[in-house]
This record gives C-alpha cells, structure tokens and sequence, in this order.
C-alpha cells in the first residue's frame, strides 16, 4: 500500500470525523497543532536577559528572568500576549516557570512551572502544572529575544486527534455539562426548648 493511496482512504475518514464533531473538533486539532511547540519574539521595556536551554529535558543549562511580551505561538495559544520567563540550570537540576497571558480581561493563562534534569526526574520533584516533556531554547537579550521550542509528547497527540484519540486529555466536547443540583441543607434536630419546673 503506497502512501497516496493511505492518504486517499483516510481522507474521507477525517472528513466525517470533522462533519460529525462539527467546530469543537476543528477548534480541539488546532488546539493541539498550537501545543507542539512554542515559536515567537519576546519583548520587554527594561533590559532584561534569557540564556536557556534544556534539550533533551534532562540536561537545563542556563538563566532568564524575563517579563514582558510575547509574538508568536507559546502555551498553546497564538497572538500577542503577556509572558514570563523564569528558568535556572545547572546541568543536573534546574527549575522552570514560564507563562504566556492572553491580554484580555478575561484572558487564560498557559503556565509551565516545573523542576527539571537528572536529579529532579531521580528525586521524583514535581511542580504545580502538569509536567511538560519538551525541548526548550530561550534567548533574551535586552529589549528583544527569542523562543523556539518542541513539546514531544504534543506531535503524537495532535496526529492521533484526527482519529478522536486524545493523548492529553485536554479535548473539549460539544456535551453541555448536566446542571449541578443545589446541595440539601442538613436537618438539623430542634428539641423543644427545656423547661424549669419549680
């Protein structure tokens, strides 16, 4: 079987799977085609300096302390947007937090904050957020700076969403969510109020 001829068959599959799921579906495979990796320009008003990188996720190298702004595709969302760099590495262990903040009021945030290298993973250290396994290169220096990087396990979840199989679990669905059922007050027991006899 050559290749055109799989692409052929699969066609008409990932259009019924996109007719079915209607515009959730569409919104979910861009979704995760945004996740596989972060590309863009930072920008900050004071100077500031990023000299990151941790690739391949076990070996954190470097510094940055950035808070400024970011051009690009980072956090799964793309546009411009709020962003935060603070990594440290030291070869064996590192830390990394970093985040991108949409600029609406109302705007989500997407947020890496994990440790990270040999000692970490031995350790069995956690962060706050789910941990991201990716490559990671960041590069800040003054007023302008760079971002370019791959999360592994996105590339896989993103192919396979076009089948309806969902690695992340971070698919939504068009099922409105049932109506929480207001929760009962407790009874409480009233006894008759005592009475002193003389």
């Amino acid at each position: 079987m050559t290749v055109e001829s799989l692409l052929r068959k699969a066609l008409p599959v990932l259009i019924a799977a996109a007719a079915v799921q209607g515009c959730t579906y569409l919104r979910n495979r861009g979704r995760d085609a945004a996740e596989m990796f972060d590309l863009g320009l930072t920008f900050s008003a004071k100077p500031q300096i990023g000299l990151y990188v941790n690739c391949p996720m076990i070996a954190p190298i470097g510094f940055g302390h950035v808070d400024g702004y970011y051009a690009g595709v980072g956090g799964g969302k793309v546009g411009i947007m709020e962003h935060q760099q603070r990594n440290v590495g030291a070869l064996f262990w590192g830390y990394e937090k970093n985040s991108w903040q949409d600029s609406a009021k109302d705007g989500k945030k997407a947020q890496e904050d994990q440790p990270v290298g040999l000692l970490a993973i031995a350790r069995g250290e956690r962060g706050e957020e789910p941990f991201r396994l990716s490559c990671k290169h960041y590069l800040h220096l003054g007023w302008v700076g760079i971002t370019a990087n791959i999360s592994w396990l996105e590339i896989p979840d993103f192919f396979l969403g076009w089948f309806l199989i969902d690695l992340s679990g971070d698919d939504e669905t068009d099922d409105p969510k049932p109506p929480e059922r207001p929760k009962a007050k407790p009874e409480t027991a009233t006894r008759p109020a005592a009475t002193l006899v003389p």
